[in-house]
């Protein structure tokens, strides 16, 4: 594992080898990690990043993170990320990019002050992607579907144990043009959203909402 210990203005969250664990160490009443690269964050290597025990660390983006490459998996965990200080007011908390078979996963998080999304597909074509999971997350203040797949195929995306909440304005939580093999909304909390937890306009093939 690699232990940031304290705040850095321009901290580099990265993977040096796959499987790698970055482990954030300092509190968010203490500062916070600022991710501020003059283009994208570049996720192309598996890895977790995480809040040390007792932590509960904010990362502070200015400029949106990708992911890219094939058979990447990201995981964060305990982690707020805030999108008040980004640049480009369209831009998402993750934009998957010419990517394919890689999978993202929350948990325990918090996501704040974002103008925009969450997710989107960037791309058009037909590259497939592995998974999105939101376990037990907290989600709010964005002006725009929570997630919005235009172009690729997804095996799977779960919502679990959720709270989406003040924002959306008129739009949906999940918004798929596309494809989704399974979609699973369980256990989750919906304040003040403007339309439908899902409008799809594409294929679902299996939709499970349950005591949401």
């Amino acid at each position: 594992a690699i232990a940031l210990q304290s705040y850095e203005e321009n901290v580099v969250l990265q993977a040096k080898a796959a499987g790698d664990v970055i482990i954030l160490t300092t509190d968010s009443t203490d500062g916070c990690y600022e991710i501020s690269t003059n283009d994208y964050w570049e996720l192309t290597k598996s890895m977790a990043i995480k809040a040390a025990t007792d932590v509960h660390p904010k990362v502070m983006l200015k400029v949106q993170p990708r992911i890219s490459g094939e058979g990447t998996a990201v995981k964060f965990i305990g982690i707020t990320f805030d999108g008040s200080a980004i640049v480009n007011k369209y831009d998402y908390l993750i934009r998957y990019n010419d990517s394919k078979e890689n999978s993202l996963e929350f948990e325990n998080c918090q996501i704040q002050s974002f103008t925009h999304g969450f997710v989107i597909m960037s791309k058009s074509g037909e590259n497939s992607q592995g998974s999105l999971s939101l376990t037990n997350c907290t989600i709010h203040h964005t002006d725009s579907s929570l997630f919005y797949n235009r172009s690729n195929a997804f095996k799977k995306v779960i919502i679990d144990g959720c709270h989406i909440a003040k924002g959306f304005a008129d739009k949906d939580v999940i918004l798929n043009s596309a494809k989704i093999d399974e979609c699973i909304i369980k256990d989750c909390t919906f304040d003040t959203i403007g339309n439908s937890v899902i409008n799809n306009q594409g294929t679902i093939k299996k939709l499970d909402i349950s005591e949401s």
